[in-house]
């Protein structure tokens, strides 16, 4: 390897270093924005600082006979719980939408495809070795930085980067306009106590 490819190569691994860093951690800001929305979403206004503990969190008997059945069949009877995983977590997200009108209205179809997107490019970065592999004539060569999974290959060149970086903003964005309008929506609900409201 002649010196300016050798020059090259070092460049490369260092940038590939800060961007695998960069995805591994904007993906958990990702996943952890869903846990607050999951939350929000099943336990309306529990992190809500201007609630004070002796104050009941509004809800309707309808709404928390709901909540309360839909977390028991998406959270404590899934098959699938061994460990609670992102991909688990957009999965009832999803199943959340489906069921529940207000959350269908701010987590479209697609804010779920654009997660799972982000999921699986987590995983790939995560799981999945990088190579770099010379293009061209000797002396005219350049790297080329190619992801491998064992389902295909993925080149990580600018277009790559501004599609993966578009998608995180999507996401960014869409998780906090559904967090917010989550939060906002705990107004329509009638002011009857946390008893009353599950029954007891």
């Amino acid at each position: 390897m002649d010196a300016t490819l050798k020059a090259e190569w070092d460049r490369l691994k260092q940038f590939l270093r800060e961007y695998r860093g960069t995805v591994l951690a904007n993906a958990f800001q990702i996943e952890m924005q869903v846990d607050r929305l999951l939350c929000e979403i099943l336990f309306p206004a529990s992190d809500d600082p201007n609630i004070k503990p002796e104050q009941n969190i509004p809800l309707t008997k309808g709404s928390a006979n709901a909540l309360r059945n839909l977390f028991d069949e998406f959270v404590l009877k899934a098959s699938t719980m061994p460990t609670i995983s992102f991909g688990y977590k957009i999965e009832l997200l999803g199943n959340l939408a489906k069921q529940i009108g207000e959350v269908k209205a701010v987590v479209p179809p697609s804010l779920i495809k654009t997660l799972d997107n982000l999921r699986r490019i987590r995983n790939n970065f995560a799981h999945y070795p990088v190579e770099f592999i010379p293009k061209g004539l000797v002396g005219e060569q350049t790297l080329e930085i190619v992801l491998t999974t064992h389902k295909a290959q993925y080149k990580i060149d600018q277009a790559y980067i501004e599609s993966t970086d578009a998608m995180f903003q999507e996401a960014d964005e869409g998780l906090k306009a559904a967090n917010e309008a989550m939060r906002n929506n705990l107004s329509r609900e009638q002011n009857v106590t946390l008893r009353e409201a599950l029954g007891q």
